[in-house]
């Protein structure tokens, strides 16, 4: 089992949570008000069956490891020492370019989940998507428990996002989320990445 695996087996999303916010129960889940937002109503909700957390209001989310990242102003492999302390988990000594890219790809998967995620809440397609979502009977709640996301109909925009992020192409790819696009035309050229998300 490796070091992230055990600090989720360890700590729990509402011990952790809990530990920097006032939490309230709402049925099956949690809830607050964000920190990464000011609001009247809170908008920020926690999910124990799904052990993540997800603001309505600002469309934040994700895991402990995010939450702790965007708390402490962190970088993931920093919100990892600070975890696996309250776990009380003496990390794992190991290659660190091999950690380093671990670590990478890890960040290049919750980067294209949280785009999708936006893109869903905030784009004008998105928004229509929501409300075809909810005319089939599905609540935000329900949304954000299972992280829906929407992707834009052009073929570079996870591709263009990432590598706006700071990631280069081979990461991307390696991370799996894109594939190279093959060329059809003399025009098209080698070796350029879509956008478009593994099955």
């Amino acid at each position: 089992m490796d070091n992230v695996s055990k600090i989720k087996d360890r700590l729990s999303v509402v011990d952790v949570i809990s530990g920097y916010l006032k939490l309230q129960k709402a049925g099956a889940n949690f809830k607050a008000s964000c920190p990464f937002h000011n609001e009247k109503t809170p908008s920020f909700f926690i999910s124990p069956e799904r052990q993540t957390w997800k603001c309505f209001g600002c469309s934040k989310g994700g895991s402990i490891f995010d939450f702790v990242m965007e708390m402490e102003g962190v970088e993931f492999p920093e919100a990892l020492r600070i975890l696996a302390a309250k776990a009380g988990i003496e990390l794992e000594k190991f290659d660190s370019t091999i950690k380093d890219s671990k670590d990478r790809l890890y960040q290049i998967c919750e980067s294209s989940a949280r785009f999708f995620e936006k893109q869903l809440s905030y784009s004008g397609a998105g928004r229509r998507a929501i409300e075809y979502l909810k005319s089939r009977g599905l609540q935000e709640t329900t949304m954000a428990k299972f992280r829906l996301g929407f992707a834009p109909d052009t073929w570079d925009a996870l591709s263009g996002y990432l590598r706006n992020s700071g990631f280069t192409e081979k990461e991307i790819v390696d991370a799996g989320v894109v594939v190279k696009r093959q060329p059809t035309t003399n025009n098209q050229q080698q070796g350029s990445t879509t956008g478009f998300v593994r099955a």
